[in-house]
C-alpha cells in the first residue's frame, strides 16, 4: 500500500480547467486565500486545506498535487486550480456514508484512486446487496431488515487499506486506525505535522464531545453493540493521543484528548438510559412472568378471569386474547407461533374457556412478529383486523417503509394485510 501511494498518480484529464503554465501557486504567506478555501493550521501544517459542501473535504497539497480527504459533492474540483493544484493523487475515505464522496459516482470516472477500510469494501463494490427492496431479518448490517448502512447507491472501484497500515505521500505518513462504532468498519487517518498530531476522523465525533447521528450506531434493536462499539474506539483513539480531530462534518476538533475523554463520559450515561434495562434472554420464568396461572389449555396462562395468554414456556412469541362473560374474543397481538399450534389453542379455549368466536384481532405496533398470523384469523375465523390509525398504512404497505421487523421481512410473500378498522 505504501508502494501504491508513492508510485500512482492519476492526471485529472478532462477536469483540468488550465494549462499547467497557468496555474497560481498559493502559500501560507500570500495572505488571502481564494473564494471557499480555509486553512486552518497555516503555521503548523501549513499544508493543509479545507473545502465545504455537504461535508468537510481536507486537502493535503504539495506543489501542484493533492492528497484528498473525503470528495463530497464534488464541487471542490472547479476550485482546485486556485490553490494550484493540477492533479488529484489520491482520495481517502474514512467510511462508507456516501455524503462523503457522494460527487464520485457522478463523474464519467474518477478522477483519482480511491482508498476506503478494507472491512468496508464490500459497501462501495456491492452497494445493492445492503439496500434491498426485499428485505429479510438476517441481512447483515440491518437491525431486522433495515439497513443501517448508507452505501452510494452504484458500485465505484476503491482499494482497501487496513488497520495499523501506514500510507506514505510526498513525505508524508499517515497511520490508519480502526475506529468503527459510527460506521461498522470506520478508519481514521493519523498525521502529525509541526509537532501535532492531526487524525481525519470521518463522523466518528462531532466538536464538542457529541455523537454525530445516533441511529448510525443502532446496529441490534438496543442492546447497545454500535455505542458499546464506538466507546472502545474512542479509548483507542485517546490511546493515540491526537491534539485535533478534523472532521467530515462540523467545527475543527481541538484539544481531541479531553474532548474524547469527555465523549465516552457522555457515552456512558447515553448507553444507561438507551439500553435495554431488563434482562430479555437470561431472565428466569418466575421474573417473566409472576402474575398469570396455568389453565388447562396447554400454553395457555390466565392472567385475569377474562385475559389470557401465552404461557412462558412459549418466550419470543405474540398471542393474548380477551374472552368476554358472552364469549366473544378479542386477540390481541399474533405472531411467531406455528399456525397448527395456534389452531390447538383455539380448539383448547373452545372446549375449556368459554370460547365462542373470535370478532377481531389488535395490532399494538407494526412489527411482523405481532400479525403474521392475522391472515389465518382472517381467513378461518372471521376475525377483523384492528390497530392505531397512524400505523394503518405500515401495516398494509410494508414495503413503503425503512423500518425495522416490518412484516414483509419475516415471511417470502406476505407483503402487508388489509386492516379493517
Amino acid at each position: 500500500m505504501k508502494r501504491g501511494l508513492q508510485r500512482r498518480r492519476v492526471l485529472l484529464g478532462g477536469l483540468l480547467l488550465v494549462s499547467a503554465q497557468a496555474i497560481p501557486t498559493v502559500s501560507a504567506g500570500d495572505g488571502e486565500l481564494p473564494q471557499g478555501w480555509q486553512q486552518p493550521f497555516p503555521q503548523v501544517f501549513p499544508q493543509l486545506y479545507l473545502w465545504r459542501d455537504v461535508c468537510n473535504v481536507w486537502v493535503i497539497r504539495e506543489q501542484d498535487s493533492a492528497l484528498l480527504i473525503c470528495f463530497g459533492d464534488g464541487s471542490i474540483l472547479p476550485s482546485l486550480e486556485s490553490l494550484g493544484i493540477r492533479r488529484i493523487e489520491r482520495i481517502l475515505l474514512p467510511d462508507h456514508h456516501r455524503e462523503q464522496y457522494q460527487g464520485l459516482y457522478r463523474l464519467p470516472q474518477l478522477p483519482a484512486p480511491v482508498t476506503v477500510p478494507q472491512s468496508e469494501l464490500s459497501l462501495f463494490n456491492e452497494p445493492g446487496k445492503y439496500r434491498r427492496w426485499r428485505p429479510t431479518l438476517g441481512d447483515e448490517y440491518s437491525v431486522y431488515g433495515a439497513s443501517y448502512v448508507r452505501p452510494t447507491p452504484q458500485p465505484i472501484v476503491v482499494e482497501g487499506v487496513a488497520d495499523g497500515a501506514v500510507l506514505e505521500w510526498q513525505g508524508h505518513e499517515l497511520r490508519c486506525l480502526a475506529t468503527p462504532g459510527h460506521s461498522p468498519g470506520g478508519l481514521t487517518f493519523l498525521i502529525s505535522s509541526g509537532g501535532l498530531k492531526f487524525g481525519f476522523s470521518g463522523g466518528f465525533m462531532h466538536d464538542g464531545a457529541k455523537l454525530s447521528r445516533w441511529y448510525d450506531s443502532e446496529w441490534d434493536y438496543g442492546f447497545g453493540k454500535g455505542i458499546d462499539t464506538l466507546l472502545s474506539s474512542a479509548a483507542r483513539l485517546q490511546t493515540a493521543r491526537p491534539d485535533v480531530l478534523l472532521p467530515a462534518y462540523g467545527p475543527v476538533i481541538r484539544d481531541a484528548g479531553r474532548q474524547l475523554s469527555e465523549f465516552q463520559q457522555r457515552l456512558v450515561k447515553f448507553r444507561a438510559s438507551y439500553v435495554r434495562g431488563y434482562p430479555v434472554f437470561d431472565s428466569t420464568p418466575e421474573e417473566r412472568d409472576s402474575i398469570s396461572t396455568p389453565t388447562a389449555v396447554p400454553l395457555i396462562s390466565r392472567v385475569t378471569p377474562h385475559l389470557y395468554k401465552l404461557s412462558h414456556q412459549t418466550q419470543g412469541r405474540n398471542f393474548a386474547i380477551i374472552v368476554s362473560d358472552n364469549g366473544h374474543g378479542l386477540v390481541l397481538d399474533c405472531g411467531l407461533l406455528p399456525a397448527a399450534q395456534l389452531e390447538e389453542i383455539i380448539a383448547g379455549m373452545r372446549a375449556h374457556l368459554g370460547l365462542k368466536q373470535i370478532d377481531a384481532f389488535w395490532i399494538s405496533h407494526m412489527h411482523g412478529d405481532h400479525f403474521l398470523l392475522g391472515p389465518m384469523l382472517k381467513e378461518q375465523y372471521g376475525a377483523e383486523a384492528w390497530t392505531l390509525d397512524s400505523i394503518v398504512d405500515r401495516c398494509e404497505n410494508p414495503r413503503a417503509y425503512d423500518y425495522a421487523a416490518m412484516v414483509s421481512a419475516y415471511s417470502d410473500g406476505f407483503d402487508g394485510m388489509k386492516i379493517d378498522r
